[in-house]
């Protein structure tokens, strides 16, 4: 799409924000036999970075009048974190759930995320950013991000921090080691948010009550199109050779 020329203002800027659910620190199990988390106990929360993915991407449709979606991969009941998605500002979400999905590795999640993407752009206009929390809270690898925008063949910008709208261009602000770079991002592209200059908003209460009783949509592997032995464990290119709490 790219965005319009310096004369005009930015509009109708489409959004896909990738959130994950992370168990509580009370509710953090390990199954000895996979090496993986428990994710069936508690009912788990979006992951800290992720919420403020979901805040810039609130602000920009907010100013642009754009569109956000919001995907999870996980159990059913990472339906709760999309439902926060949508009482802080998502137009629609979808939950991506399949038996054939669990114990991924990064490589193995960004196929789903990258499938989840296609699929959605075949019926609606193709999204402008696609934004993720610059790491999960449970998993901290930061790999995800990265190989998705190399998954998707499109430029990244890591560690958003802040954003501006000027002269028609989207100008972000990226952390880095010695300070802050301000780049121009063309579209579309994938973005790793930090933590924000800006507080990430509550639940609007209104919003809450009425995603509280939406029917959360669900996308398996064969609604999707994907071939099982990509996805999941088969499709993990990393073995956890050892996990544990220490005593």
């Amino acid at each position: 799409m790219g965005w319009p020329d310096e004369t005009e203002r930015i509009i109708n800027v489409n959004i896909l924000v990738c959130v994950k659910q992370v168990p509580k620190d009370e509710d953090l199990k390990l199954d000895p036999v996979t090496k993986t988390l428990i994710r069936s106990q508690g009912t788990g929360v979006i992951s800290e970075y992720d919420k403020y993915a979901m805040e810039m991407a609130a602000r920009l449709k907010a100013e642009t009048g754009g569109h956000v979606t919001a995907i999870t991969m996980g159990p059913p009941s990472s339906a709760e974190v999309l439902r926060y998605c949508l009482a802080v500002g998502a137009d629609d979400v979808y939950l991506l759930s399949d038996r054939a999905m669990g114990g991924a590795d990064a490589y193995a999640t960004v196929n789903v995320l990258a499938a989840a993407k296609a699929h959605l752009e075949k019926n609606a206009a193709h999204y402008d950013l696609v934004l993720c929390g610059k790491q999960a809270g449970d998993s901290d690898t930061s790999l995800v991000m990265p190989e998705l925008a190399e998954r998707l063949g499109l430029p990244q910008i890591t560690f958003a921090q802040n954003y501006e709208l000027a002269d028609g261009k989207l100008l972000v602000h990226r952390e880095t080691d010695d300070g802050v770079d301000v780049l121009a991002v063309p579209t579309p592209a994938v973005l790793s948010v930090g933590k924000t200059v800006f507080e990430a908003r509550r639940p609007n209460m209104r919003l809450k009550l009425k995603a509280n009783h939406t029917e959360i949509p669900v996308l398996s592997a064969e609604s999707l199109g994907i071939d099982p032995s990509e996805i999941g464990v088969s499709g993990s290119r990393t073995v956890v050779g050892s996990s544990y709490f220490p005593e």
